[in-house]
């Protein structure tokens, strides 16, 4: 395994082949470009890189996050303390660690962020080149923290934070700074592309979504990194690092790009080719947010697309309910109706048709009807809980309707 790191490391850090036979150790300042900024705890190296808002990371530019609404923010990441906070006073933040099981076992060596500031998007990475120098990048770190409204990240909210968290408490610091508002992009990521992608890694994302992958040439793997931090921790060649930042880079710059390319699906899906999966995705974002005008609009565009029976009658479902939050009661019970009368076996259809009837019509015995089909179809109801709730309900159901069909 050593070997085998050893050979990438050459193969992929060191630009001239002749440093193979090179044992000089480089000092991190040769190898990137940054400065040494002093913290109460001693200096820390900093390395630096700034982008233009006109930059292309795959097919967005940079400045496309810049033009979403920090209420479609808020929308695509569940959390309405984002929607009043400025997207110029975002922190984007990736970091890398000793190792991916986390835990206080596991430190963090590099804290990669990435910023807006003086019109441009600028990178700053803390390096600890060995562990007394934790103290200093932690309180480096902390220090710039106070520039920012709110986090973004890709599962920095289980990951990255927790972990940065406890190492400031290990070292009896606060860690007040790190608790902001945080959009974590690995879940909106996994609720619009987990069925139509093999897998959401930010690669896999990066690839098939934001159409990035010669940045990616060459990059070292996630689970190499450690193994490559500790050699250097041995040979003091700050050489074997470059791959790492360059990793780390990238990982911030398409969050930057992902943040905007989630955003757009909200602001602009009439005009955005969306698979069955993300409409379907987008729908359930609008309808539990109350926007039921644009979960409508989604839900019929899926309707006309869709190719199979069992996924348009799972399509008139949403839309029968889109139209009954939308108080369009009649339109959503005739969706109901058609569907109890091909025969589907969902309960629910049957239930809201016999409660339309009852409460909205006034025709009881037509949802007498409706109530004995239901009871007949529960009868098959393998699920123990659901049929003992459904028949409970339709009994009291019927129960009542024989009053007010006696009393009429």
């Amino acid at each position: 395994m050593h070997k085998d790191l050893r050979d990438y490391l050459r193969k992929y850090s060191i630009n001239n082949h002749d440093d193979y036979y090179d044992y000089q150790p480089r000092l991190i300042d040769e190898v990137v470009d940054g400065f040494y900024q002093k913290t109460d705890f001693g200096k820390i190296f900093v390395a630096k890189k700034e982008y233009l808002p006109d930059y292309y990371h795959g097919e967005m530019p940079l400045k496309s996050f810049l033009n979403q609404s920090p209420k479609t923010l808020a929308l695509i990441s569940k959390n309405d303390e984002i929607k009043d906070l400025n997207l110029k006073k975002a922190v984007f933040i990736d970091t890398e660690t000793t190792g991916l099981s986390g835990g206080t076992g596991t430190a963090v060596f590099l804290v990669g962020i990435l910023f807006f500031e003086n019109n441009e998007f600028r990178i700053r990475q803390y390096l600890m080149q060995d562990f007394n120098e934790e103290l200093a990048m932690l309180s480096a770190v902390k220090q710039i923290f106070k520039k920012f409204d709110f986090i973004v990240s890709y599962n920095g909210k289980a990951f990255d934070i927790p972990l940065l968290s406890t190492r400031y408490l290990i070292n009896r610091m606060s860690d007040k700074h790190l608790n902001l508002p945080h959009v974590d992009l690995l879940f909106p990521s996994r609720f619009l592309y987990r069925k139509d992608l093999p897998n959401c890694r930010l690669k896999t994302i990066e690839n098939k979504v934001l159409g990035i992958w010669e940045d990616r040439i060459g990059d070292i793997d996630s689970s190499l990194i450690p193994y490559v931090y500790f050699d250097f921790l041995n040979t003091k060649d700050a050489r074997i690092l470059k791959s790492i930042f360059h990793h780390n880079i990238i990982d911030l710059v398409s969050l930057v790009t992902l943040t905007a390319k989630l955003a757009s699906y909200i602001e602009n899906y009439n005009e955005i080719n969306l698979s069955y999966n993300q409409i379907n995705s987008l729908v359930k974002i609008f309808f539990l947010k109350k926007k039921f005008n644009d979960a409508e609009k989604l839900i019929i565009r899926a309707i006309q697309n869709v190719d199979n029976k069992e996924d348009l009658e799972k399509c008139k479902i949403s839309h029968g309910f889109i139209l009954k939050k939308m108080k369009k009661f009649d339109d959503s019970a005739k969706i109901f109706e058609e569907l109890a009368s091909d025969g589907i076996s969902e309960i629910e259809m049957y239930r809201q048709v016999a409660i339309h009837q009852e409460h909205r019509n006034k025709n009881y015995q037509k949802a007498t009807n409706f109530c004995n089909k239901a009871l007949n179809i529960m009868q098959n109801e393998y699920d123990i809980r659901r049929r003992d709730y459904y028949i409970n309900d339709i009994k009291y159901r019927l129960a009542r309707l024989h009053r007010k069909i006696a009393n009429n």
